[in-house]
């Protein structure tokens, strides 16, 4: 009877946190669960060519500047989005068994000091706490709807891991995209919970791979004029969208849902916001090492 009293005490978070650290092969996995029915709207969506890439590494190296096009996708293919499928294999970061599952990165990394940022286009607001407060506690999807739509319309009380965490670990396990210089370019990784994302915001050309989950992508060319506001998260304005009379996003936006394992490529200063369905899992390789304007998140 001791013994069942004691048990009691024990919450549920500190009992998953003894399940994590006693088992690799823990029920914890992140989630696929969209929540929030309105983010499935056009989730089928893509603006952007898709490519399949059939080439071996080396060949691709034949693509390592500006002006080659060993793909054969044209001239100037270099400046607009798209999205590549088999120009990585990070087969071994993807699934709930892979190096970026839940449960190992919890294993891992769970006491490890992390840097969140809150979701605004520039001058993001730092947090700091611990990977796991971070999955236990920020990354719990608010409900009811109405309550995540509070949070949403001040995007500076959304925190997200995105940038400023470099983990050697992680990182040097990455396959990266053999053109335009992404081997040799600014590596990071983030994890964000369904409803998460970054607003309008622009930086240097990159590659964006997703290992967990899918991303949502509302992408415009750099001359465009937008008017938004940068403290409203893509939640809240994605939302303000689809139930309002325009039922749509504007005309001038392309938007495309991001797969697991299928690479995009953002040319350099496109405008772009992002919004994650489900636990989404991701690794940014700036080619731009140093952008000419604003390094966003993603």
């Amino acid at each position: 009877l001791k013994f069942v009293f004691s048990m009691t005490r024990i919450s549920w978070r500190n009992l998953a946190t003894v399940v994590v650290a006693s088992s690799p092969d823990c029920f914890l996995q992140w989630a696929t669960e969209t929540v929030y029915d309105f983010l499935q709207t056009e989730i089928d969506r893509c603006d952007f060519p898709r490519v399949t890439v059939d080439l071996s590494r080396d060949d691709l190296r034949s693509c390592a500047r500006r002006g080659d096009d060993c793909l054969g996708l044209g001239s100037g293919w270099e400046d607009k989005p798209w999205i590549f499928r088999g120009l990585t294999n990070n087969s071994h970061l993807q699934g709930d068994d892979g190096l970026c599952g839940k449960s190992s990165m919890l294993q891992r990394f769970g006491s490890r000091e992390v840097v969140l940022s809150n979701a605004v286009s520039y001058s993001h607001g730092r947090k700091r706490t611990t990977f796991q407060e971070y999955v236990e506690t920020d990354m719990v999807p608010p409900l009811p709807v109405e309550n995540a739509l509070g949070v949403g319309e001040n995007a500076t009380e959304t925190w997200y891991l995105c940038g400023e965490n470099f983990w050697d670990e992680i990182l040097h396990e990455y396959d990266r995209p053999r053109m335009l210089g992404g081997e040799r370019g600014s590596l990071a990784f983030g994890i964000g919970r369904t409803g998460s994302g970054v607003p309008l915001h622009y930086h240097g050309a990159a590659f964006l791979e997703v290992t967990h989950g899918r991303k949502r992508w509302f992408v415009a060319r750099p001359e465009v004029k937008l008017d938004w506001n940068p403290e409203v998260s893509t939640f809240k304005w994605f939302f303000n969208f689809v139930t309002g009379s325009a039922g749509s996003t504007p005309p001038h936006i392309s938007i495309c849902t991001q797969e697991v394992g299928e690479v995009l490529y953002l040319p350099d200063d496109w405008w772009h916001a992002t919004l994650n369905v489900g636990d989404t899992v991701f690794f940014l390789d700036f080619v731009d090492a140093a952008p000419k304007k604003h390094r966003g998140f993603t």
